[in-house]
């Protein structure tokens, strides 16, 4: 749908089929979604959207996404930022903590991962990009009979990678 230099959007199609390496699921997705990956912030974005609204945020706290031709991947560092009904909570705390173990994540990551939940919290208290209306704008995108209308293509696939594929800090 959009595409620059530091971030992407992308429409993900109902019904789509979710690979998430690290949970080792495939998920159904039964509702359209706007996807925001930024190629140089530590977070992304999905809205689930249903008849025109906007039913739910969900936010993973990441290392920077990437994009090889039509493939956006990240590696999910298991910190999410949700809201429903309006009210923001973080989850996936525990499963952070047990993989910061599992997967030996260096310190400087784990604070850093911290950080950006942090900061992510003050970008949307704040209303900043992309969270001053920037997925919002495009709903009018998506058909509002949700599993009717087939002629639009998700612009790219979304891999979560493994968090083995961390690579230490510099």
């Amino acid at each position: 749908m959009e595409r620059s230099a530091s971030h992407i959007f992308v429409l993900g199609e109902y019904g789509r089929k979710l690979h998430h390496h690290t949970k080792e699921k495939i998920f159904t997705v039964e509702n359209w979604t706007i996807e925001f990956f930024s190629f140089d912030s530590w977070f992304t974005v999905s809205v689930d959207v249903r008849n025109g609204k906007i039913q739910q945020y969900y936010c993973n706290i990441n290392e920077p996404a990437k994009i090889e031709g039509n493939t956006v991947s990240f590696v999910d560092l298991d910190l999410d930022l949700i809201q429903r009904n309006g009210e923001w909570m973080v989850v996936d705390e525990d499963e952070f903590e047990r993989n910061s173990v599992k997967f030996s994540y260096p310190d400087p990551l784990i604070q850093r991962a911290k950080l950006e939940l942090a900061s992510l919290q003050a970008r949307i208290h704040n209303k900043e990009f992309p969270f001053e209306g920037s997925l919002e704008r495009f709903i009018d995108r998506i058909p509002t009979n949700d599993t009717s209308w087939t002629s639009i293509r998700p612009v790219a696939s979304i891999q979560f990678l493994p968090t083995e594929h961390i690579q230490p800090s510099a």
